[in-house]
């Protein structure tokens, strides 16, 4: 009967480890929509959308860069579980030229928390732009 104990305990706690869901990391999905030029370059109106857990709050961050023009943006973001939409204004550096039609790099990650978790997602690619 002894060693029915210790072999019961082991198969009891292997079940539970096994039936135990692992939690997945929260995140976000982010996708850009349209890029487009204003102001004669003088800035970069970029719309769009993020989908994150209900709950998170947080923020976004922006970054426009061609050869000759580069030009950072935040912005709040709260997430509702549902996609959600936005518009912001990247402005060229003063020190720089204005934004050209063509490609350029947008670099953006969307970073919020809900109190116990966070997440942070990064998204790089190369746009189009147009006025």
């Amino acid at each position: 009967m002894r060693r029915v104990v210790p072999v019961l305990s082991i198969v009891v706690a292997l079940v539970a480890a096994q039936a135990a869901p692992a939690t997945a990391a929260p995140a976000a999905t982010i996708q850009i929509l349209t890029t487009t030029l204003v102001a004669k370059g003088a800035a970069v109106d970029v719309a769009y959308a993020v989908d994150c857990p209900a709950g998170y709050s947080g923020t976004t961050a922006l970054d426009v860069a061609q050869p000759q023009a580069h030009g950072t943006a935040t912005d709040e973001l709260t997430c509702t579980g549902t996609g959600l939409l936005y518009l912001q204004r990247v402005t060229a550096d003063v020190t720089g030229a204005p934004f050209e039609r063509g490609k350029a790099t947008l670099t953006m990650r969307a970073v919020a928390c809900n109190g116990t978790d966070c997440f942070s997602t990064p998204l790089q690619a190369t746009v189009k732009l147009a006025k």
